[in-house]
């Protein structure tokens, strides 16, 4: 008997009972009467069929396909502090036009990733959703292209890609981090850690091509080619069908006080956490052509892929480590270090020595907010609003302190200099070793 005839006779014959009983007792050597206590209810048989069946090939194709979104979603983001040395070199820009675009980028995903959670909880179409959004990626790395390769409307394609750009990083890590927290369970943090490090991996790829690829005369165009084929892909191979509610199912979301107290904790959390990479990173390749004399190029790139590559080790490991030690320990050691690392820096980024030890440290811990932080978020959070819950903390969170880094470090560095700027961002991360503690005392358990 087929799949989908098994599941017609389960969901429309009152004889299901007798179907399923059959059914799972031949696929499985024990007795159907150890795991299934009542086999009266057709629904029921239908979902312990999914959940042995189905579910268990999907999360292979989950982990698979999610994380090569993550490679392509993360890799185009980065892609945008690797080439602002390139309109610095060539257009004379200046911090505070890296700030705008930057902000302009930033602003945008913040506000999307609003809306990107309310669609998912609502419709449950994740996989579709990320389609969506990694497609979006497409079309932003296209734009970049232009504006690398037609001058006279540089800026004008900078900033249409940085504002679709922003819209498209909505979508992955709040559906990315649902769709992997829906499907696995005590291995969680493991699942998330491998899916990290492909995220870490693209984060460290595309700023090490990016400067060779503008060299060429369609170079930058083969970015935009594989987030199109993903967003194709990703849809017919991780179907959505069996986490979509029905309308009796549905509800609104909606926060009561001690969610919204638990939610303020871990946006702040977020804010501080997403503005140390960002506003590190963002100024990164500019700081060592201005400050420490290095020529726009491949060791530009190499520099700053150094700086990223530490995530592709420390990813599965925190998550690996998280899942024994505990979300909120893994994330006090690795907040703390991240920020103890920037402010190293400052002092010690003339000694070649130091300064690769302390970029590849940064790498380490400074990007472990989609790890430890979303599925920090799915512990202390009721399953119904996950996706609503992380689109809040990273939209609100992650992007807006992605904003806010890059601000701060443009404003102090304009005024004073980018190592004064750097020195504030270390301390302000360590700030948020306090929300940490306090969040963990709010936990929800319960639907509302």
């Amino acid at each position: 008997m087929s799949r989908e005839n098994i599941l017609k006779e389960l969901s429309e014959n009152r004889s299901c009972r007798k179907i399923g009983y059959r059914y799972l007792s031949q696929k499985d050597n024990s007795k159907s009467q150890k795991f299934i206590p009542d086999l009266g209810d057709c629904m029921q048989v239908k979902n312990i069929y999914i959940m042995r069946h189905s579910f268990l090939k999907l999360k292979g194709r989950i982990l698979a396909l999610s994380s090569i979104a993550h490679f392509i979603n993360d890799g185009s983001a980065y892609s945008y502090a690797v080439i602002y040395p390139y309109f610095v070199t060539n257009y004379n820009f200046s911090y505070l036009d890296i700030t705008v675009v930057s902000v302009t980028y930033l602003s945008f995903s913040a506000l999307s990733s609003l809306v990107v959670g309310r669609m998912a909880d609502k419709s449950g179409r994740i996989s579709q959703l990320l389609s969506l959004g990694i497609g979006l990626w497409g079309a932003a790395m296209l734009l970049l292209a232009f504006s690398v390769y037609f001058s006279h409307l540089g800026f004008l394609f900078l900033i249409t890609s940085a504002i679709i750009g922003g819209i498209a990083s909505a979508f992955y890590h709040p559906l990315g981090a649902a769709l992997i927290s829906r499907n696995f369970d005590v291995d969680k943090g493991t699942a998330l850690g491998i899916n990290g490090a492909m995220g870490a991996l693209g984060r460290s790829t595309y700023p090490l091509l990016l400067p060779s690829l503008t060299y060429f005369a369609t170079g930058m165009y083969l970015l935009s080619f594989p987030p199109f084929a993903i967003a194709f892909a990703l849809p017919m191979l991780v179907k959505d069908t069996s986490y979509i509610k029905s309308n009796s199912q549905r509800r609104r979301v909606k926060f009561d006080k001690k969610l919204l107290k638990l939610m303020t904790l871990l946006v702040g959390i977020a804010l501080i956490k997403g503005a140390l990479p960002q506003g590190f990173i963002t100024f990164l390749p500019t700081f060592l052509i201005k400050e420490a004399g290095l020529k726009y190029g491949f060791d530009i790139g190499l520099l700053t892929s150094l700086a990223l590559i530490g995530s592709v080790i420390s990813q599965p490991l925190l998550g690996k480590l998280s899942d024994s030690l505990g979300r909120m320990k893994t994330m006090m050691i690795s907040t703390a270090l991240g920020g103890i690392t920037v402010i190293l820096y400052v002092y010690l980024y003339q000694f070649i020595l130091a300064e690769y030890i302390l970029l590849f440290s940064f790498g380490l811990f400074a990007f472990e907010a989609f790890t430890l932080l979303l599925s920090y978020v799915s512990d202390l959070i009721p399953e119904d609003y996950v996706s609503t819950a992380n689109s809040i903390v990273w939209g609100i969170g992650i992007t807006a302190g992605g904003a806010l880094g890059p601000a701060m470090v443009g404003i102090i560095a304009s005024f004073y200099n980018i190592l004064s700027a750097y020195l504030w961002l270390g301390l302000v991360d360590l700030v948020s070793l306090s929300f940490i503690i306090l969040a963990d005392r709010f936990k929800v358990t319960t639907s509302i």
